[in-house]
This record gives C-alpha cells, sequence and structure tokens, in this order.
C-alpha cells in the first residue's frame, strides 16, 4: 500500500544516529518528511519500502530497503555529500583527483544490524566505482590538455623538422590523438 505523510520529524533514533556516527556529518541526526509517500508492502514478515527520498539534516537522502518485524534492518541510503563537508583522509584523496570544493560526492550506506544496534557501513563496491569514474576523468582530462599543449610547443615541431616532417599536428575532433603529415 502508500503511506502519506504530511509533515513528521524524527529524532534520537538510533539507526539514523549511527549514519551520523559513520559519516562524521554534523546536523544529519534529525529526519525532516514533508508531503512524503511511501509505497510499503508486508510479505513474509519484511516490510518493504520502494526507494523514498527525505532530508537527513539539510541533505536530501534516497532509502530503500526492508526491515523484518523482528527488528532487522537492510536498508541502503543515498546520499549527494558536498564536498567540503567530507573530511580527513577522503578529503585529502578528493583533492588529489581534482574533485572541486562545492560539487558534491554520491556515497551508499548499507544499514544493517537491528533496531535495537543498528550496523551502517559504506558500500565500498559501489562507492569505489563512483571513486574511480572521478578520477578517470580528470585523468582523462589531463591528458586531453598535455597532447594539445605539447602538440604546439616548439619541441615538437623542431623535432618534426629535423626528421623532415611537417610541422602540422592534427588532433582528431576530441582533440585526443595526435597524427604527424609526412
Amino acid at each position: 500500500g502508500v503511506v502519506e505523510i504530511k509533515e513528521a520529524s524524527v529524532t534520537g533514533s538510533k539507526a539514523i544516529s549511527a549514519v551520523t556516527a559513520l559519516t562524521k556529518l554534523k546536523d544529519t541526526d534529525k529526519i525532516a518528511l514533508k508531503d512524503v509517500k511511501l509505497s510499503a508492502e508486508i510479505k513474509d514478515g519484511q516490510l518493504n519500502l520502494k526507494p523514498f527520498d527525505l532530508n537527513l539534516g539539510d541533505l536530501k537522502t534516497n532509502i530503500s530497503g526492508s526491515s523484518t518485524l523482528s527488528g532487522k534492518l537492510n536498508y541502503i541510503l543515498k546520499m549527494n555529500i558536498p564536498s567540503n563537508r567530507i573530511g580527513g583522509i577522503a578529503a585529502g584523496l578528493m583533492s588529489q583527483a581534482g574533485v572541486k570544493p562545492g560539487s558534491t560526492i554520491p556515497v551508499n550506506i548499507l544499514l544493517g544490524g537491528t533496531f535495537v544496534n543498528p550496523r551502517p557501513s559504506v558500500l565500498a563496491a559501489e562507492d569505489k566505482k563512483q571513486i574511480e569514474a572521478v578520477v578517470k576523468s580528470k585523468l582523462a582530462e589531463e591528458g586531453k590538455t598535455v597532447l594539445q599543449e605539447a602538440a604546439q610547443s616548439s619541441e615538437v615541431k623542431s623535432v618534426l623538422k629535423k626528421l623532415n616532417l611537417k610541422d602540422s599536428v592534427k588532433t582528431d575532433s576530441s582533440g585526443t590523438k595526435a597524427q604527424v603529415q609526412q
């Protein structure tokens, strides 16, 4: 069925406090619900929730998953966290990868355990792919720039002259492949 929530807030939740402790984000221990429609189904002793959005503090979060009547949790929280709110080692790695301040980083959290003892963890495999994509993109941009600068340098033109090649270097439409004309 569908559960409609006009407006509600949740504070003091062990599950949300555990997520806040994991992420080290401030002001995410309060849930704000406004005009939320939850699509839910109870089947085989399990409450299944289809994806829905809410705010953890000021961060929009998409939640989906299930919990059992005995209290076991199996939820995925998808958050886009502003890069300037991520600290520690992760901030240094993002800086090295060229992530610009003000951009957002997708973070996915698995909320397992129970209502009494919730256990959040970062979904590393999925996040690893996202981080790799950011790094690859940055390296591709830098590689294209280096290739374009090299093709225009006087040193390259000098070598081409010595090799008795025309001093023109062409690149394809993406600017990533250089070809020398003889």
